[in-house]
């Protein structure tokens, strides 16, 4: 019996805990090292085929160029069920290594989730990393250690001439300009910002009739480089209305923008009538200016404008010779002040400056400075909500990972990036799905639907304790049971057979006593016979005959019963 209730033990706990015993994948990715600004490739693997996967990357200070490998190329994150069969070569990314002027490493990390081996068997989740180490360039007169030359790569100026336009930004790289048909060449010039750069790409261009690019070059000292392009459309014949034939009804322009330069935007077209531009706070009136196409048209709307916060419309109307009509919209946008904690931007590290998740608490409470929080959730939440704002106005907030999360550990990704400065934050969330919350209240013991892992475990061995405790009793019962049924007292054989001896004596004595007493009924002998023989021959009650009897077995045994 002790046998069956062990085997039984064994059994329960196995089936309580089968489900979640898991196969054990290891993801692999291997370190590299890399020349400044070079792409590079990676690959992830597992240790045993898998039919099931998703592969999340996370890496801070690199650009992703491409990914491969199942659902999702292209991005950060790749997925694979299979058919049949499985895979061990699980996704291939490619990333591009940042200009450096010292030797940098960077870390990738891998995480794999949501795994099942060839028979769709649950499989733990795993996580990889890569260092990357990046190399500066060296100097070969200098022993071939590093040196410390200059990556900036950007221009101070860049223009045509003639027809030159306006609103030229170092950190803008497109600009489009549209010149007359008269206008067969052009000289494309630009300034690099930085002495020791190199540009390539300007000099005489021949123009086309129609659309025109052109590509300027920066090399800087350090090898990197920098491509600008001009988008310059020549006019055609037919659409160059300059000749006096219509001079009458010609009522657009030729140019238009604002002052002060710095501010002003490009890409004019004549038939193109509405224009959008965003100017500071500071900034708080701009002069509007406009050339006609006809010297004999009429302009109104130019001038000095003072400038509300916000959308500021201003209209420009051309009225040709003969009073037909064009009107000419910019809308000119003036940003909001800000206080004085948020104007230097330039002055901070960037990252965040808000991240919330609906309905949820980080762990720890959100800081710009700390990168890494906790959060835990039900089994039946599959995504999350989540606000994340960024400390500059020209960065750019990527969040990967906050849907289908996946039973177990989950890692939310919050990139924060500057394609201009090249500066880069990751902020990272572990979310524990199915584990207990660390939002207070969310445990409830009479919904199972709520319980964690450990939920689970603490029920599950109290109903093994109160089914032991049980199997105990009834094993305790029935083993009193037969203990009584099988007890033998010394002597009882004998005793049942003193007292059917002695209700036999009883019976014949009475039987006697009766016919005595039909047949003597007159004697004057009757009275004392009967007196003599009740006396004498009065039988003893089965009580004290029994002590008696057990008087005498226990002199004769010697044993006390």
């Amino acid at each position: 019996m002790r046998k069956k209730i062990i085997i039984g033990s064994i059994l329960f706990f196995i089936l309580l805990f089968t489900q979640y015993i898991t196969a054990n994948a290891q993801i692999a990715s291997q370190s590299t090292q890399v020349n400044s600004g070079e792409q590079f490739s990676i690959a992830v693997t597992s240790d045993i085929s898998l039919s099931a996967y998703t592969i999340q990357a996370n890496y801070p200070g690199l650009e992703l160029v491409n990914s491969s490998g199942g659902t999702g190329a292209g991005t950060a994150t790749i997925s694979n069920a299979l058919a049949s069969g499985g895979t061990t070569s699980l996704a291939t990314f490619t990333f591009r290594a940042p200009t450096v002027s010292k030797d940098t490493q960077y870390t990738i990390t891998f995480s794999g989730s949501g795994m099942g081996d060839e028979n769709l068997n649950p499989v733990a989740n795993s996580q990889s990393t890569s260092t990357i180490t990046v190399k500066a360039p060296s100097n070969p007169g200098n022993g071939g250690e590093t040196n410390s030359k200059s990556t900036e790569a950007r221009l101070s100026n860049l223009g045509i001439t003639p027809n030159d336009f306006s609103g030229f930004r170092r950190d803008t790289t497109t600009y489009t300009v549209e010149v007359p048909n008269d206008v067969s060449k052009v000289k494309i010039y630009a300034t690099p910002l930085d002495s020791k750069a190199t540009v390539s790409g300007t000099g005489t261009v021949t123009l086309k009739e129609g659309a025109n690019s052109f590509k300027i070059t920066v090399t800087a000292e350090a090898g990197n480089t920098k491509t600008y392009t001009l988008n310059i459309t020549r006019v055609s014949a037919t659409d160059d209305t300059d000749d006096s034939e219509n001079e009458e009804s010609e009522a657009r322009l030729k140019n238009l923008g604002i002052k002060p330069e710095e501010y002003d935007f490009s890409g004019f077209k004549r038939d193109t009538t509405s224009y959008s531009v965003e100017v500071p706070n500071e900034v708080t009136e701009i002069e509007v200016y406009a050339e006609p196409v006809s010297s004999k048209a009429q302009i109104t709307g130019t001038g000095t404008i003072t400038l509300n916060e916000g959308v500021n419309k201003v209209e420009v109307k051309v009225t040709a010779e003969d009073g037909t009509e064009m009107v000419y919209t910019l809308e000119i946008t003036r940003v909001a002040s800000t206080t004085n904690e948020e104007e230097p931007e330039t002055n901070k590290e960037l990252g965040l400056s808000s991240l919330n998740i609906k309905n949820f608490s980080l762990s720890p409470k959100f800081d710009p400075e700390t990168y890494e929080y906790t959060l835990g959730i039900r089994n039946d939440i599959d995504s999350l909500e989540i606000e994340a704002k960024a400390n500059n106005s020209n960065a750019t907030v990527e969040i990967v990972g906050n849907e289908n999360l996946k039973d177990g550990e989950n890692i939310i990704t919050i990139l924060v990036s500057n394609a201009e400065t090249e500066e880069y934050a990751t902020y990272q969330i572990i979310v524990n799905k199915n584990a207990e919350s660390e939002v207070a209240g969310t445990v409830d013991w009479t919904k199972p639907s709520t319980w964690g892992l450990k939920e689970k475990i603490i029920v599950g061995v109290a109903v093994l304790l109160v089914i032991i405790i049980i199997v105990a009793i009834i094993i305790k019962i029935k083993l009193a049971k037969k203990e009584d049924e099988d007890l033998d007292l010394p002597g009882a054989e004998e005793l049942d057979r003193a007292l059917a001896e002695h209700q036999e004596l009883e019976d014949e004595t009475k039987g006697q006593d009766e016919e005595f007493i039909e047949t003597s009924e007159n004697d004057n002998q009757y009275n004392d016979y009967y007196t003599n023989s009740v006396e004498q021959e009065k039988p003893k009650s089965d009580i004290e005959r029994a002590q008696e009897y057990f008087e005498s077995y226990t002199k004769r045994k010697g044993k006390h019963f």
